[in-house]
């Protein structure tokens, strides 16, 4: 039983390293910056400067959409100042797709 599992685990060790293999990230060779409308609350700002880097990414004529997921960026970051009662948050990250 030992023996066993000790295959199925190097099998799926070698599926898992052949997928990774797989999906190889590329990613710009700039950082892509947006700022977004103001918020009551700071996450909803992000939020929003997320959305305008998105977009930004997107709709660039280099990179396009397939580049335009936050969670793919490489070195996302915020800057956000409050304003009187509000946020304002700008987005700054290295576009990646897979």
């Amino acid at each position: 039983m030992k023996a066993f599992s000790l295959s199925i685990g190097l099998v799926m060790m070698v599926a898992l390293s052949g997928s990774a293999a797989l999906a190889q990230t590329t990613c710009a060779t700039r950082v892509v910056q947006a700022t977004g409308p103001s918020a009551l609350l700071e996450g909803s700002a992000r939020s929003k400067a997320r959305a305008a880097w998105s977009r930004r990414v997107s709709e660039s004529k280099r990179l396009g959409p397939s580049y335009a997921t936050w969670l793919r960026a490489r070195n996302p970051h915020y800057t956000c100042t409050r304003a009187k009662k509000s946020y304002i948050c700008t987005a700054s990250a290295m576009p990646c797709r897979v």
